[in-house]
């Protein structure tokens, strides 16, 4: 059976949470307190029925709001399940790399990007610098023609399209540079809100909650381009990852040029919902090993 097929589902509030199911087959069904884990449950129970690995769902009605009574609706990030690599030698990066976090201190040159090889068929990858740890230093987006091919023209227009080097022999693949501004994630006011930047460059990461059980990242009304995008780029640069609308989401879910790419809802929350960091924590000095 083919991959990446596209699921119509149902959805219930229990006295527990939610019931979700399978419409062809309500027995195929999974139950949680919170909808987007009772969700990822049934993804697991149709890949084990079906063995549709990358199984995309349709819920009808539409899935409650992930953002409560201060929603506004929702973005679909388009999140990339490989990785590849790449040299930190080479000047990437006009003015070079900070010496404490390792993040860029200016914009993109234009030198072409060359990776280490993309391992799978997927249509999209995060490119980090080798031997750097785990969420240190900038992580740029690449994604391959087929996928490219799938966006409008206008929806392509707000990006600056780089060929890539040696992320597969048989497929192009393009670094995505955002032209418009990108939206940052936020959170909602809430306890324990804090943020990290860098001593050094003032480079500051995206907020969270010290403790757990926190709301997950949203993005503001406030930040989404004006006039609305169809296609947008989410976190700061030289972080953003690619996210849809709910509406072009509906209509790319499913399609081939989505394989290995698996798509997570953003809320979009009010303005007047978002909370402001209420300290900021030194990021202490990166590693790495070069």
């Amino acid at each position: 059976m083919s991959e990446g097929r596209l699921y119509r589902c149902s959805w219930k509030r229990i006295p527990t949470g939610y019931r979700v199911w399978l419409e062809a087959d309500p027995s195929i069904a999974a139950e949680h307190a919170d909808f987007e884990e009772a969700d990822e449950l049934l993804y697991e129970r149709i890949m084990e029925a079906t063995g549709d690995g990358e199984n995309q769902h349709q819920y009808v009605p539409p899935p409650p709001d992930p953002a409560g009574a201060g929603g506004r609706g929702r973005l679909w990030l388009l999140g990339q399940e490989g990785d590849v690599t790449m040299s930190h030698e080479p000047p990437y990066f006009e003015g070079g790399l900070c010496d404490e976090c390792v993040m860029p201190l200016g914009p993109r040159t234009s030198l072409p990007l060359e990776v280490s090889a993309l391992k799978g068929q997927g249509n999209a990858a995060s490119v980090r610098f080798l031997g750097a740890a785990l969420g240190v230093g900038p992580s740029l987006t690449i994604v391959s023609e087929r996928l490219l091919e799938t966006f409008t023209e206008s929806e392509r227009a707000g990006f600056e399209w780089r060929p890539v080097t040696g992320a597969s022999p048989r497929r192009a693949f393009f670094e995505l540079v955002p032209k418009i501004p990108t939206t940052p994630y936020i959170l909602p006011a809430g306890p324990g809100l804090v943020a990290e930047r860098c001593e050094t460059c003032g480079f500051t990461w995206s907020p969270y909650y010290q403790t757990f059980g926190g709301p997950d990242d949203s993005v503001s009304e406030s930040d989404l381009p004006q006039p609305p995008r169809t296609l947008i780029a989410v976190d700061k640069w030289p972080h953003a990852t690619l996210a849809v609308t709910e509406a072009r989401w509906r209509k790319l879910v499913g399609k081939p040029s989505l394989r290995g790419i698996k798509g997570s809802p953003i809320p979009i929350i009010a303005a007047d919902a978002v909370g402001q960091p209420a300290k900021f924590i030194p990021r202490s000095r990166a590693k790495r090993s070069w």
